[in-house]
């Protein structure tokens, strides 16, 4: 029997989630729908640049929800805050070069 400890099952759980959320999102936008965008390494390249943004940021909600949460739902929250804040630095950037 393989035996994990509980850090580890944690990354594997939000590399697997930020792993599907980042293959749905360039599902829509870069293949437009297809799965031809695989066949490009150059993609792959931008893939993982964001694989690597998403779980750095799951990651580093989970340092908070562990902190002030206790409770069950630890990795949902933390994955949802996580994406979300992500999205607020996006947006604040987007803004920020805008203008």
């Amino acid at each position: 029997m393989l035996i994990i400890n509980k850090r580890v099952k944690r990354f594997a759980v939000y590399f697997t989630i930020a792993f599907c959320i980042n293959q749905f999102l360039f599902l829509i936008d870069e293949g437009y729908n297809d799965l031809r965008w695989m066949k490009s390494a150059g993609n792959w390249i931008v893939f993982t640049i964001y694989m690597a943004f998403l779980l750095a940021f799951m990651l580093l909600a989970d340092l908070f929800v562990l902190r002030f949460y206790k409770g069950k739902g630890q990795i949902l929250i933390g994955s949802l805050s996580g994406v979300l804040l992500l999205l607020a630095v996006v947006f604040a950037i987007a803004r920020f070069v805008a203008y």
